[in-house]
């Protein structure tokens, strides 16, 4: 092997650095007019109560939710907006009222000639840009020219340019070498859609609102280039999709999730777990959430996942090709064109988009693989004139799968916990992020200016499911009261989503009068939509709308409104309510006052849904006669789901929690310790809510539900039987492990449902004053001390083993380690962390507790007790590893400054007149010295950890230091004195957090992992010390106030 010399490696490295910071990254700064504009825009926000300010900051400025959140904190900034308080705001161009218009600047218009902040295109263009005259000659070729025939004509054009120049130039046929008359459709390219633009007659007065906002809204652009492309746009006919592709990058393609990969044939059965192991921890890395689902939901056996991985594209394309592209004869004969809402064609506004971008979550890119930062990158001025241009110019022709804006991927969920059938999965569309916006912007108008049936509870911003599920109980309740007839009727249609009518859907929109562009984009885009499944893709043309599509919840909500206006016969009365039926999507609730009755009104339910498209799924519908007429007697056939909750004679039915199932599945996984208490506290007691807050259960099944949970936490991360429960269920902040007492979960759960339910809606204020569902709604349990949260937390810290963990709470970034806990780190130190925080590790002093006959002192020859506070602080045996415990934190905070661009230097060494001083860390900074010196100190009552940080500061802080430090480096340089004090269970010091936080030497989350390191290292010493020999060497003696400090 060649051995290079060390100065050719210096100088290797010398290049390698000068290469990276070449290649740094730089942030545009921020300029004065920026920052009013930025003023501006939160004072709007606060106006509008957005919820994440900072998310609809930065998507008006091109910045991300960091460098604004980074710039608000800044002390010029806040004095900034307290001066705008008191002025007038800016008139805005979205109308006559005063407001802000994201992209222009506030109170101070750009004189012309200024050169724009930053540039605003995302994609520059790199080919040469088409003449007037070649695009001539491309559009007057005749019908059978090759794109090799045109190739002589354009000089400086290949033949690949031409062809694909061609093919997004509108009515033009691309033929290569001898090609049929008729061009076939592949694969990868659709017929185009072209000819389906608005006719000339749609065009009318209605769209001089949309011309005149986006005429408004050019010079708010400050790409010149992209200007001058928007105004050819509004000009053109196609000019949206003209505009569009030179917004958007083009050739982007989604990277497909594909699950991780498990063999298949393995006979043994420890290789069968270990590959199953192997799965879930590959599978954690990319999404924990979807290991929990696989955890509590799937056969996590080998044979099961193996199982499951047998479904392949071809399956599903196989069995749901036929489902969506099924022909649907549905109409509505008696529909006729209401008044026309032309309010619903008014100009898109910047606020609008604005809020949409703010509202979204980051999730799964579309076909296009444009991602929603990326999105949020581009100007909210571009996105707003692309969405008028949609709205006023109709969707684009579709050519290909690149060229279609509306096709989305199909992701399969499963409904059942092992499917057999590729149908036993629900269908999720996965739309472009541009399209998903736009079509939340379309939802809000919708939902504004055509508001659902007041029956229909589903998709609504108040709780449509405490709603339905509380008047049904209340319903049952009343009648049985009254000793009145009721029949309830559960009604399930089969596929709904899926099934519903194009066709009949668009006769209901022209039914409510809806403008006729909207309609032409509802019907383009039902025409031209596609789903993709692997690499092939669906033409639905005659019926279903996407789920997971922001439109389609509306869609097919004002499609149930038809039905639910015609079962409007029968009335029901609960004091003041006045029952007949309720929805919650598909989900039908339909009420009678005898058998007969009900079989009416399901016969013209069935009419209703026939002339939609739709057909009942007869094995899930039930029907449940109660009242006088009920008998008592429980039977299978008298109970019934609604929701996710079970109703019988009574009402709410009296049904099992189903926590040991759950708790067995999780137990039996092959996951970390670390993981399954992740997944208990985040997934499985989560997911126990909805049955906690609609069921009726009894406090003994609360206990012993909390029994098993107790016993599955001391199994997994081996804590001893006397571990104190308030260890299990106090919050984390506290030093606990945040693991939820059902017992006090339940009760809170209810009452603060109950609170937002009668808050939400004006209409349930008075249902909740009836006696059956307040009577549902309260929980009161017996008030013991360590019932609440403050009992539990009192109880913890007045016990022996954890009684040093008082003051914990003023911290709470030290336990971030808990809540996020890697992957990586090993079970059995996450085990040894969590009982040495608690005091829980095995020690002679512990072990003699209870009359046993243990010998308790230590081995070291100090006469003291061998506890884990002396192990930790005081024991000679294990004072190396003690020492490697402190240069431990010391690397890793020097190393994390050094990775935050700090110029640090390790163990300098000053003479002082008292002899040397050596403090752990010294940075400089260009304001001056800082000095950092890390300490870990005993959990001593009497001497907190506040006292213990103030006196390793005063210790640096003297005269002849300090002169000493100056005599180096100048006599006028600024020196500051920080302290990072832990003690052995993790803990640090206020003042300490406050320092490095402040000064920009530690960030929140590394407080976490030096807690963690700090509960390792103790964890080894006392494994040391195991091993250690009673008569060794002489070990340095301890001072007697730290055996003090030390002792029980």
């Amino acid at each position: 092997m060649f051995q290079a010399h060390p100065n050719q490696w210096n100088e290797l490295k010398r290049r390698r650095d000068a290469s990276y910071r070449s290649n740094a990254r730089t942030y545009v700064r921020w300029t004065p007019d920026d920052l009013r504009r930025m003023a501006a825009l939160e004072r709007e926000a606060l106006s509008l109560n957005v919820h994440n300010i900072n998310t609809y900051i930065g998507s008006c400025l091109a910045r991300s939710s960091d460098q604004v959140s980074c710039r608000r904190r800044r002390k010029d900034y806040k004095d900034l907006l307290k001066s705008l308080e008191n002025s007038a705001p800016c008139p805005g161009s979205d109308g006559a009222q005063p407001q802000v218009v994201p992209g222009a600047q506030a109170c101070d218009p750009t004189p012309a000639g200024t050169p724009p902040a930053r540039p605003v295109a995302p994609v520059a263009r790199t080919g040469r840009i088409w003449s007037g005259p070649e695009i001539k000659v491309l559009t007057s070729a005749p019908p059978g020219t090759t794109d090799a025939d045109l190739a002589p004509l354009l000089p400086g054009r290949t033949i690949t340019a031409i062809r694909s120049k061609r093919k997004r130039l509108p009515q033009v046929t691309t033929l290569v070498g001898d090609a049929d008359p008729a061009p076939r459709v592949s694969q990868d390219e659709e017929p185009d859609t072209a000819g389906a633009q608005p006719p000339d007659d749609v065009q009318r007065d209605d769209s001089r609102a949309i011309v005149e906002y986006i005429t408004g809204l050019l010079p708010k652009i400050s790409d010149p280039l992209l200007r001058n492309k928007a105004e050819q746009a509004l000009s053109e006919p196609d000019g949206f999709s003209t505009f569009y592709y030179e917004v958007f990058p083009k050739n982007r393609t989604a990277n497909k999730r594909t699950k991780p990969p498990i063999k298949a044939g393995i006979r043994r059965h420890r290789h069968q777990r270990s590959a199953v192991y192997k799965f879930l921890q590959r599978l954690h890395s990319r999404s924990p959430k979807s290991v929990a689902e696989r955890v509590l939901d799937s056969d996590l056996s080998y044979e099961g996942l193996v199982a499951e991985r047998s479904f392949s594209d071809e399956d599903f394309l196989r069995k749901w090709k036929p489902v969506f592209e099924r022909d649907c004869f549905a109409d509505l004969a008696d529909s006729h064109r209401g008044p026309s809402m032309n309010e619903l064609l008014s100009p898109i506004l910047v606020s609008d988009i604005a809020s949409a971008l703010a509202s979204m979550k980051e999730s799964s890119p579309g076909p296009d693989g444009l991602r929603l930062n990326t999105l949020r990158d581009i100007p909210v001025e571009v996105i707003t004139l692309l969405c008028n241009l949609l709205l006023l110019k109709g969707p684009p022709p579709s050519r290909g799968r690149a060229g279609n804006i509306f096709t989305s991927r199909v992701t399969f969920i499963k409904k059942v916990e092992i499917p057999g059938d590729p149908l036993d999965f629900r269908p999720i569309a996965i739309g472009n992020y541009f399209v998903r916006v736009f079509h939340r912007v379309l939802a809000c108008r919708f939902e504004a200016s055509l508001p659902n049936h007041r029956d229909q509870a589903g998709f609504q911003r108040h709780d449509g499911i405490a709603h339905n599920v509380l008047k049904l109980h209340a319903a049952i309740a009343e009648a049985r009261n009254k000793n009145e007839n009721l029949v309830v009727a559960s009604v399930d249609i089969r596929k709904a989503f899926d099934s519903l009518s194009h066709k009949a859907l668009l006769g209901i929109l022209e039914r409510k009068g809806v403008p006729d562009p909207l309609l032409h984009y509802f019907r383009s885009y039902f025409s031209s939509s596609r789903l993709q499944i692997g690499r092939d893709l669906i033409h639905p043309a005659y019926r279903g709308v996407k789920q997971g599509d922001p439109m389609s919840p509306w869609l097919f909500n004002i499609a149930m409104d038809q039905i639910l206006e015609g079962q409007e016969e029968y009335a029901f009365s609960i004091g003041a309510f006045v029952l007949n039926q309720m929805a919650y999507a598909d989900d039908l609730i339909l009420f009678a006052s005898s058998p007969e009755e009900m079989q009416r009104r399901i016969d013209r339910l069935l009419v209703g849904l026939g002339r939609l498209g739709l057909e009942l799924n007869a094995l899930k519908c039930r029907v449940f006669v109660g009242g006088r007429r009920c008998s008592p007697v429980v039977t299978a056939e008298s109970e019934f789901k609604y929701l996710g909750v079970c109703f019988n004679w009574r009402g709410i039915a009296r049904t099992p929690l189903g926590l040991d199932h759950l708790l067995t599945r999780l137990d039996r996984a092959a996951l970390k310790p670390q993981q399954k208490l992740n997944f208990l506290r985040k997934f499985l007691l989560p997911r126990l809510h909805h049955r906690l807050v609609f069921g009726r259960h009894h406090r003994a099944e609360l206990v012993r539900g909390d029994k098993m949970t107790r016993r599955a936490v001391r199994r997994w991360l081996r804590l001893p039987a006397d571990c104190p429960n308030s260890a299990i269920h106090a919050p984390a902040r506290f030093c606990g492990l945040g693991v939820a007492s059902l017992e006090q979960l339940v009760s809170a759960l209810k009452s603060n449902r109950l609170s937002l339910f009668t808050e939400g809606y004006a209409e349930d204020a008075p249902l909740a004053s009836i006696p059956s569902v307040s009577s549902l709604m309260t929980y009161r349990f017996h008030t013991y001390s360590n019932c609440t949260r403050e009992g539990l937390v009192e109880d913890l810290h007045s016990r022996l083993d954890t009684r040093g963990l008082k003051g914990y709470d003023h911290v709470p970034a030290v336990n971030s380690w808990l809540d996020y806990a890697p992957a990586t780190l090993a079970g059995v130190e996450f085990q040894d962390a969590i009982r040495v925080r608690l005091g829980c590790m095995g020690t002679p002093a512990r072990f003699s507790r209870g009359g046993r006959v243990v010998d308790p002192v230590c081995k070291c020859g100090r006469n003291a007790p061998m506890s884990l506070p002396h192990v930790a602080q005081a024991c000679g045996l294990v004072d190396g590893l003690r020492r490697k415990r402190h240069n431990n934190i010391v690397l890793f905070v020097a190393q994390t400054m050094r990775k935050r661009k700090l110029d640090v230097i390790m163990e300098p060494r000053f003479e002082t007149e008292r002899g040397l001083r050596k403090p752990d860390i010294m940075v400089r900074t260009g304001k001056g010295l800082i000095f950092l010196d890390v300490q870990v100190r005993p959990d001593s009552a009497a001497c907190s950890l506040d006292t213990c940080n103030a006196e390793k500061i005063r210790k640096y802080n003297q005269r002849h230091f300090l002169d000493a430090v100056r005599d180096c480096y100048g006599s006028d340089i600024p020196i500051q004195v920080v302290a990072l004090t832990y003690n052995w269970r993790g803990a640090v010091a206020q003042k300490s957090y406050q320092d490095c936080h402040t000064l920009g030497l530690l960030r929140w989350r590394h407080f976490g992992i030096i807690s963690r390191m700090v509960l390792r290292d103790t964890a080894r010493m006392l494994r040391a010390y195991w091993r250690a020999p009673a008569e060794g060497l002489a070990r340095p003696a301890a001072s007697p106030r730290l055996l003090r400090d030390c002792s029980e």
